[in-house]
C-alpha cells in the first residue's frame, strides 16, 4: 500500500447523497426507533383495524403515511436543496486517495485531510463511506472507482484513523 494511491473525479449526485442520507436517517438508533414505530403501526393496523373506531384507523393510516411516505420524501427534497445549494456539491472534485490522507481539489480550493480525521469507513455493495464525522462522510461510488475498488478499500482499511 505505501505506493498506491487512487484518484476519483466526480460532482457528487443526487442518488449518492440520498442513499447515504437514508442509511443515516434509518440505521443506528434512530433507524431503530423509525423502524420500530412503523412495524407497530402495521402491526396494529392489521390485527385491530376492524375494532377500531373510525377516527383510530384515521390517525393510523396517517401515522403509516408520514413514516412510510413523507419522511423519505421530505429527506429527498432536503438532499435535492442540498445539492442545489451547497458550495461543495456545485463543482465537480478530484478525490486523491493515498498514504498521506485524502488530499481534495474543487472549485480551485485544495486541502489534504490527514487519516487521522478519518473516523471509520463503511462498505455497501455501491460506496465506501469515509466519515469524518457521525454524519459526514466522503462518498465514493464503486461505479466510479471502477477498477481502483481494491486499491481504494486496501488504502481505507490499512490507513483510516491511524496518524501518519
Amino acid at each position: 500500500m505505501e505506493d498506491k494511491k487512487v484518484t476519483v473525479s466526480y460532482r457528487v449526485r443526487f442518488k449518492d447523497l440520498y442513499g447515504f442520507s437514508l442509511r443515516q436517517a434509518f440505521t443506528g438508533l434512530n433507524g431503530c426507533a423509525y423502524w420500530l414505530i412503523l412495524g407497530l403501526l402495521v402491526w396494529r393496523l392489521v390485527t385491530g383495524f376492524a375494532e377500531d373506531e373510525q377516527k383510530v384507523r384515521i390517525l393510523l393510516i396517517g401515522a403509516l403515511i408520514v413514516m412510510a411516505v413523507v419522511m423519505p420524501a421530505n429527506l429527498a427534497l432536503r438532499t435535492a436543496q442540498s445539492i442545489k445549494l451547497a458550495a461543495q456539491y456545485q463543482n465537480e472534485g478530484i478525490y486523491t486517495v493515498s498514504k498521506e490522507g485524502i488530499f481534495v481539489r474543487q472549485g480551485g480550493e485544495e486541502e489534504l485531510l490527514d487519516w487521522q480525521y478519518i473516523r471509520k469507513v463503511k462498505e455497501t455493495r455501491k460506496y465506501f463511506y469515509a466519515y469524518v464525522m457521525k454524519n459526514s462522510a466522503f462518498i465514493f461510488p464503486k461505479e466510479i472507482v471502477g477498477e481502483d475498488t481494491e486499491t481504494l478499500r486496501g488504502l481505507l482499511k490499512t490507513y483510516a484513523g491511524k496518524k501518519q
